[in-house]
């Protein structure tokens, strides 16, 4: 069973205490939701900005909520235990088969509790939306339940996912549909799929235009999601300092600003958002696979802390190595290492800024890296991404 009486009594007893806490800490403004409206469970989707988007999300609601969280999140001393009596997360692994995460939604909405998750999956680098996979769709087809949408607006602009310092400002959560049973039967997956799209859409940049984020040191971490300049089109050039972003290769310098974007210090090319900034070095980066051989250098790194992820335990370290990539390859040496992993074969992503996890599906072995310094995990997940479209590696 998944819903247990404990879990009503620790929401009941440390909501108010949260509530205080987070409208303090983060000046953090919210809408009930008028559950009376919804009779039995549903299943709540929200767009996802920072980590504590469920906490946020919790406040408008009076009944306990069952979040689906990362496998991560299972694989921290102490913590993991806890969360699991608490709260009891509904665990999804990226990188296998989610079919026993479904069942498990399911069984719990059948026992009419709540379920809420993030259908991005990810947080965002530059506050554009992230992909959303067509299998929420189906999920919901077949849950049978209403879908509340809910949306947090100035997520980003308080905790760019890059940033190191987060930024004070306007941060507000709230319901902004919701979609009857009925309403959901009527409707084409793929329809259903472009409503969740829709719903879940926020652009801080535009709703949240003339609102100021204040906060000091803005602009460090900025190397962790970029990794491209745009004056001197240098990759890995990028390095910051206080409120500024500088480039060792040229004169460019930027500086972030209280409403999200950059303003430059310098006659060059910039770009005056993070979305823009974005786009443009992703294009760069297909550009410079598109252009390179299988066995060409794209990327490299020295010095990640490795570790091996199991299952339902804390994660094992097994050495510090140096991170080398070519359009068919990525190599990790270190004193007891020498690693070596197929592009083709590899499923990435990035952990909170800048850590970076390696899924090889041949062994079905996943390895995490954290950089002892500075750097970009951010760029090794695109280039797998693009060089796998490209069929670089054959």
């Amino acid at each position: 069973m998944q819903r247990r009486f404990r879990h009503r009594v620790v929401y009941f007893l440390f909501r108010p205490w949260f509530k205080g806490f987070f409208k303090f800490r983060f000046g953090y403004q919210y809408e009930p939701f008028d559950e009376s409206k919804l009779k039995g469970p549903y299943l709540i989707l929200g767009n996802h900005t920072q980590n504590l988007d469920p906490v946020f999300l919790a406040f408008s609601f009076k009944k306990p909520i069952y979040f689906v969280a990362s496998t991560m999140v299972f694989n921290l001393p102490v913590i993991s235990p806890l969360l699991r009596y608490l709260v009891n997360p509904i665990p999804i692994d990226k990188f296998r088969s989610d079919v026993k995460s479904a069942k498990l939604i399911l069984r719990t909405l059948k026992e009419g509790a709540h379920v809420s998750l993030f259908p991005e999956g990810n947080t965002s680098f530059s506050g554009e939306a992230a992909p959303i996979d067509e299998a929420i769709a189906k999920l919901a087809k077949v849950a049978q339940v209403p879908l509340v949408f809910y949306n947090l607006r100035g997520g980003y602009l308080t905790r760019p996912r890059w940033a190191i310092h987060k930024r004070k400002g306007p941060l507000k959560g709230a319901v902004r549909s919701v979609l009857g049973v009925e309403e959901i039967k009527a409707m084409s997956v793929e329809d259903l799929h472009q409503k969740i799209i829709e719903e879940l859409t926020v652009n801080d940049f535009k709703i949240m235009k003339n609102a100021r984020y204040y906060g000091s040191n803005k602009a460090e971490g900025a190397e962790s999601g970029f990794y491209y300049c745009p004056n001197c089109h240098a990759f890995e050039s990028l390095f910051s300092k206080g409120d500024h972003v500088y480039c060792q290769s040229c004169d460019f310098d930027v500086e972030a600003n209280d409403f999200g974007g950059f303003e430059k210090s310098f006659k060059g090319t910039h770009f005056e958002t993070p979305m823009s900034w974005s786009r443009a070095q992703a294009d760069a980066l297909k550009i410079k696979i598109h252009q390179s051989s299988k066995d060409m250098l794209l990327f490299q790194d020295n010095d990640w802390t490795l570790y091996l992820i199991r299952p339902s335990k804390s994660k094992q370290k097994l050495d510090t190595v140096d991170l080398t990539m070519t359009p068919s390859e990525i190599h990790l040496l270190g004193e007891h290492t020498d690693l070596k992993l197929q592009v083709k074969n590899i499923q990435a992503a990035v952990q909170m800024r800048n850590n970076f996890i390696l899924h090889d599906k041949i062994t079905d072995t996943t390895y995490y890296l954290v950089p002892l310094k500075r750097g970009n995990s951010l760029k090794y997940v695109q280039a797998i991404t693009f060089c796998q479209k490209e069929n670089v590696y054959v």
